[in-house]
């Protein structure tokens, strides 16, 4: 299946009513081979639980207050070395194991908003996944009985892949909604998304796609594209994310114009302590602690 995809993007690139046959270079050889033995080192750290995530804070862009945590998955290998899932997630989606690793990712925050009832999380999920009916049925199979955990979960699906097939987006979108989530489109800019597919997928919140948020301050072009991108969020009534955002001047300009939430290294970078486990310690510490009357 990854030949014939290959085959059909090189179809594709050479134009319309035309077809490709099959040919691979030595380069892209050595390219599958290295991306085997990546796979094969995620596929050894999903057996042995060493998959982690580290977390990032989103916050209100008014006052700066962490408002909830993206969850952004981490790799431990067995030396201790933490590997971001920009080294790891391309071989993974191109080999078609990304679906296993998209369930761990549920799996490990439904547990984390289990064990810290303050926790409010975002995940990611793959184009693949929110067209995955397993992954659905894992979903509901976990949340249908914990409305508690599912209001303090955000699953967030990317703007080009909830276009590639928007009937089986819609399902999935609806089937989370359901649950008690909230889905976010991530990457909002970045793809076609139009009046019609915006209405059809009906999620909660949009991420204007970093790529019109850094720098704002000194590129008028992306001002103009983020009002235009806030404008039709404002139609539908969907709260707004800037991520990338670096700068306090660009924080200050996205909250001038309107987002109401604010993402970025300047507020914080992922980090794979637990931004809320210090607090949680502290109280159950106290409820450990034997009350005494007063006489």
């Amino acid at each position: 299946m990854t030949k014939a995809d290959i085959a059909l993007q090189k179809a594709k690139s050479q134009g319309r009513n035309c077809f490709t046959e099959y040919a691979c270079s030595e380069d892209e050889v050595q390219g599958r081979r290295e991306n085997m033995v990546v796979v094969e080192q995620v596929q050894r750290a999903l057996r042995e639980n060493r998959l982690a995530f580290a977390f990032q804070p989103v916050v209100d862009a008014r006052d700066g207050r962490p408002i909830y945590h993206e969850c952004l998955i981490r790799m431990i290998q067995p030396d201790g070395e933490v590997v971001a899932a920009a080294r790891f997630m391309p071989a993974v989606e191109e080999l078609g194991i990304v679906r296993h690793l998209d369930r761990r990712v549920l799996d490990l925050a439904v547990r984390e908003l289990a064990d810290y009832p303050e926790a409010h999380l975002t995940i990611n999920v793959s184009g693949l996944t929110a067209t995955d009916l397993g992954w659905r049925r894992n979903a509901v199979a976990l949340l249908r009985n914990n409305p508690k955990i599912a209001t303090r979960l955000i699953v967030e699906i990317t703007e080009t892949a909830g276009l590639e097939d928007i009937e089986e987006s819609c399902r999935f979108v609806a089937t989370l909604r359901d649950l008690g989530c909230r889905v976010a489109l991530d990457d909002f800019g970045a793809g076609y998304t139009s009046f019609r597919h915006l209405k059809m997928l009906a999620v909660d919140m949009v991420k204007i796609d970093g790529s019109f948020v850094r720098d704002i301050a000194k590129n008028p072009d992306n001002r103009v594209f983020v009002r235009t991108l806030l404008d039709l969020a404002r139609n539908f009534n969907l709260d707004t994310v800037a991520e990338c955002v670096e700068t306090a001047e660009d924080a200050r300009i996205l909250a001038g114009e309107g987002v109401q939430l604010l993402q970025g290294y300047y507020f914080g970078r992922p980090s794979l302590e637990r931004p809320w486990s210090k607090a949680e310690t502290a109280r159950r510490e106290r409820e450990r602690r034997p009350q005494t009357r007063a006489s």
